[in-house]
């Protein structure tokens, strides 16, 4: 197999905010740069995943993990939907469906408005996967995270 990734560039990174646990000292990409030396099928490009708009690429496989809120996360979905190939299978990380989400830290319900807008347009089949299992992190329906899996229709 041959697999291409993409992580945003980490000034973009630290400029967010987003895991400033583990960007102090570059440890994040330090981490990410020991792991690529042990594969020769991988692919890696430092790339804020909006710019794949202009992409012509098309993949069996593709698991979005990225900014969970708007609009990124909208744009995220498409493009997985338009790279996707016929046959291919999309995986979409840390879907929220709480009603009263706020947009805070990833948490959005961003992914889950776009699945089902897909679905509602029959362009896409999805189904919900529990993320984890043990019930501290079911116990608010709100703060439940999802994997949501989803095939093209058209």
């Amino acid at each position: 197999a041959s697999i291409d990734t993409l992580d945003i560039p980490l000034a973009e990174l630290i400029k967010t905010g987003m895991y400033s646990y583990e960007t102090n000292g570059d440890q994040i990409t330090r981490k990410r740069n020991e792991n690529l030396k042990s594969t020769s099928n991988v692919n890696f490009r430092e790339l804020n995943s909006v710019a794949l708009l202009a992409s012509q690429d098309s993949y069996d496989l593709i698991w979005v993990d990225g900014n969970h809120s708007y609009p990124t996360a909208v744009i995220d979905i498409s493009n997985a939907y338009r790279l996707l190939t016929d046959s291919g299978i999309v995986i979409c990380d840390d879907v929220y469906l709480g009603k009263k989400t706020k947009e805070r830290n990833g948490i959005s319900r961003a992914s889950i408005q776009t699945l089902r807008d897909l679905s509602n347009c029959d362009l896409i089949e999805f189904i919900l996967l529990r993320k984890r299992l043990g019930a501290f992190f079911n116990f608010s329906k709100k703060y439940t995270q999802y994997l949501a899996l989803f095939t093209r229709t058209r």
